[in-house]
């Protein structure tokens, strides 16, 4: 699942490559992805992108009258291609860009395309959280005071903090020293304090490496989650279980409950 990072490296490369350029057309593929009022094609084609934002997960396009909303969802993600290639199966939406075509590809349709005018006022009516990448250390520790439950799941609800997912919330955690199921309430405020560094270490590790998994620092959960069931630490064996209906990486050792 696209995360906070992912989104983060897509929009500084929409600001690089495609800022001040226009929108020649616009094909939807699949009604399904797109939510909200119809019409998003005509809104988007003929404008000038001015700016990408991002906020939590979304990615928001400003061109001038309004702004182009992604959401990934779980398998989402967006293609450059400048080439004239058959767009695949799994191609939902294809915005071109002055000879770059911009495909929304989804193997399952959990994510969205959508229009805006104000990006803030969607974010209050999705009711999300404060980024969590920018998020100061009060305020992390404001908003998980007194919460009930394990910290790995109010770390993921985006009502709360907006921006981490399945697999960033294992590397936080890890990287921490906190098993996934300990209860909010059973942590120190020190480490608290240490999940809020790991929320940020973690999101600046992911975006200098474009977000590419498998090129993370040397002792990440993340760079050998797919090969591996060997702790990057401890040498230990990781276990795999479920928390919040979500399938979580851990080492026994190294977390303890």
């Amino acid at each position: 699942m696209p995360e906070m990072a992912d989104v983060e490296v897509l929009k500084r490369r929409f600001n690089a490559e495609l800022k001040g350029k226009k929108i020649t057309a616009v094909k939807i593929l699949n009604r399904a992805l797109v939510k909200g009022e119809p019409g998003l094609d005509k809104k988007l084609t003929g404008k000038k992108i001015v700016e990408a934002e991002r906020y939590g997960k979304y990615l928001f396009v400003n061109v001038g009258d309004g702004f182009l909303i992604l959401h990934f969802g779980l398998t989402g993600h967006l293609l450059f291609e400048t080439g004239k290639q058959k767009p695949s199966s799994e191609a939902m939406l294809i915005i071109s860009v002055d000879g770059v075509d911009l495909i929304y590809e989804a193997a399952r349709l959990f994510g969205m395309a959508g229009w805006c005018e104000d990006p803030q006022a969607f974010i209050k009516e999705k009711k999300l959280g404060p980024d969590a990448a920018s998020l100061s250390q009060p305020d992390f520790l404001s908003i998980l005071h007194g919460v009930k439950g394990a910290i790995k799941p109010a770390l993921m609800d985006q009502h709360k903090l907006a921006g981490i997912g399945n697999v960033y919330a294992d590397e936080i955690l890890f990287r921490a020293g906190i098993h996934p199921q300990m209860p909010v309430k059973g942590l120190t405020l020190e480490r608290l304090r240490k999940v809020h560094e790991q929320v940020q270490r973690v999101h600046e590790d992911a975006v200098k490496v474009g977000a590419v998994r498998t090129k993370m620092p040397e002792g990440s959960l993340m760079k050998i989650r797919k090969t591996s069931k060997v702790c990057p630490k401890c040498g230990g064996p990781l276990e795999l279980i479920l928390v919040g209906g979500r399938e979580t990486l851990f080492c026994p050792h190294c977390q303890h409950l």
